[in-house]
């Protein structure tokens, strides 16, 4: 590893953490842990670099968040992109991190509030769209996941978790030759997923054509 990304905590005092290259160069490190799948590393220095500075850090907040929610520690990262939060509320990013952890824990009806608030922001941004149909899944409610995963098509035609459920809905909807025309479509642009092959196929064999399933 990059010995310049060592994980060990240096003694600076709190004044000195002020410094704008400084808190730079630390949060630069806590990305390439991110970067690199070095969670509980990017946690660990996020953590310290939190706890010794003088004022709030959005980014170093936002970072343990994210460390800690790949690290299947849900609660606690939910708990910490909260505070993030109140540091930057139109982080859209951080935002639909919300919205995923409440989605992690179930928590649909708060997760489809989280991804409202980050629409009304960007209306235009196709994943956030996207991750509307997703859990208007979730809670049962097909029609307006439907709509969603074709606003999202509309804006960026190669959406992938648009692409990937809708073929599925349709299907569940009873739209067997919709989901199969849909499907086709999702596998020719997304032929290196597996979710789109396995769509693919289930549609095929709803219409039953069986050999070219």
């Amino acid at each position: 590893m990059n010995k310049g990304h060592q994980s060990q905590t240096p003694t600076l005092s709190k004044e000195t953490l002020t410094n704008e290259p400084i808190l730079k160069d630390f949060n630069a490190r806590i990305l390439y842990f991110l970067q690199n799948a070095q969670y509980a590393e990017a946690e660990k220095l996020s953590d310290w670099l939190i706890s010794n500075t003088i004022k709030p850090i959005f980014e170093a907040t936002f970072y343990l968040g994210v460390a800690l929610q790949f690290q299947g520690k849900i609660e606690r990262a939910l708990t910490t992109f909260n505070k993030a939060l109140k540091l930057n509320p139109q982080h859209i990013d951080l935002i639909q991190a919300i919205a995923s952890c409440l989605d992690q824990l179930k928590r649909f009806d708060e997760s489809e509030a989280q991804l409202l608030v980050a629409h009304k922001i960007a209306p235009e941004d196709a994943g956030i769209l996207a991750n509307l149909g997703s859990i208007s899944e979730k809670l049962q409610k097909a029609d307006k996941a439907l709509s969603y995963y074709d606003q999202a098509l509309a804006i960026n035609p190669k959406t992938y978790v648009a692409m990937l459920n809708r073929g599925a809905l349709l299907a569940n909807m009873g739209m067997q030759l919709q989901a199969l025309a849909h499907c086709r479509i999702a596998h020719q642009i997304h032929p290196e997923s597996i979710g789109t092959l396995y769509n693919l196929v289930d549609a095929l064999l709803g219409v039953f054509k069986y050999q070219e399933a």
